[in-house]
């Protein structure tokens, strides 16, 4: 099973576009932009994607891709709580009959990464992701770096 094409707009981005290899594509059009945050999401949901609304590029983001950025954004706020939870109260817990436990929140924290892993993937957010899908998060270090530092100082206002 081979790998899965890069979309004709990456390519284009990227300066690896071709019209003999790769201008016979049928690709479905979708309005181009972030999309408006859904309803469903608040809180820390909410900032994520406003700040994902300042970084990614435009030219990649589609409405059809809502769905897949807001289960990102769902899953930093789980990450987060879960976290918070399993700092606060401690990795373990007692179980019944006496056994100790794995904090339940583990699993929401495990999940989270699971999720945030794959959706970063496809949206180029690692150095390495970056390359393959041919943009830039703005000037990745310094904005990985404050992305964190800004995290980090919401979670200290939110205790």
């Amino acid at each position: 099973m081979g790998r899965n094409p890069k979309p004709t707009k990456a390519l284009k981005l990227a300066g690896t576009f071709q019209e003999s290899r790769h201008g016979k594509r049928k690709e479905p059009e979708h309005k181009v932009g972030l999309p408006g945050m859904p309803k469903a999401l608040v809180g820390r949901a909410a900032e994520e994607w406003k700040w994902l609304g300042e970084i990614l590029d435009a030219d990649l983001i589609q409405a059809a891709d809502r769905a897949l950025l807001a289960s990102y954004c769902m899953a930093v706020q789980f990450l987060e709580a879960s976290y918070t939870a399993i700092a606060t109260e401690g990795i373990t817990t007692d179980g019944a009959g006496g056994l100790t436990r794995r904090h339940p929140s583990f699993m929401t924290y495990k999940q989270a990464v699971e999720v945030i892993s794959m959706v970063s993937g496809r949206f180029g957010f690692s150095p390495v992701d970056r390359t393959k899908v041919g943009s830039e998060l703005g000037d990745s270090e310094d904005d990985l770096a404050k992305y964190l530092r800004d995290s980090a100082s919401r979670r200290a206002n939110n205790s």
